[in-house]
């Protein structure tokens, strides 16, 4: 009999260790990850491992398989849109070629599910552009 473990946490920490300094600018500079909520005070660009939204696919005594939707949100403050749509391409091209590790959870699937981007501009004279890719991760739960 299995016994049943949210994958949350191991894909949000597997997520980060592959992304994390595995995508850069054009200047050769990692672009930083978090996993918390950005305070407005970080330098762009960087990714923003956002929502997380689990949906048990099947559970039994033996099996537990999960469908994770994960967003992660690009900023940049370049003008055009040019830097953001390459981190998020980045991180599409990063996402079909490998996959994050969790000590227990096989990675059974992942696919792009939606992906878009907008210009904000905010009351302190700030612009910036927010793509969001988003993932869908079919994960089975390791026994």
């Amino acid at each position: 009999m299995i016994l049943y473990r949210l994958p949350l946490n191991a894909l949000q920490k597997g997520l980060y260790t592959l992304i994390n300094g595995a995508i850069v600018t054009d200047s050769g500079d990692p672009v930083p990850v978090h996993d918390f909520i950005p305070t407005g005070h970080e330098e762009f660009p960087y990714i923003w491992l956002g929502r997380q939204e689990d949906k048990p696919d099947l559970i039994n005594k033996s099996r537990s398989v999960h469908l994770i939707t994960q967003e992660m949100d690009v900023w940049s403050t370049e003008a055009g849109k040019r830097e953001c749509n390459e981190i998020m391409d980045d991180l599409v091209h990063l996402l079909t070629i490998r996959r994050p590790e969790m000590s227990d959870f096989n990675v059974l699937a992942v696919d792009l599910i939606d992906s878009s981007i907008e210009g904000e501009a905010y009351e302190n004279g700030i612009t910036a552009y927010h793509g969001k890719v988003v993932f869908n991760f079919l994960l089975e739960q390791k026994e």
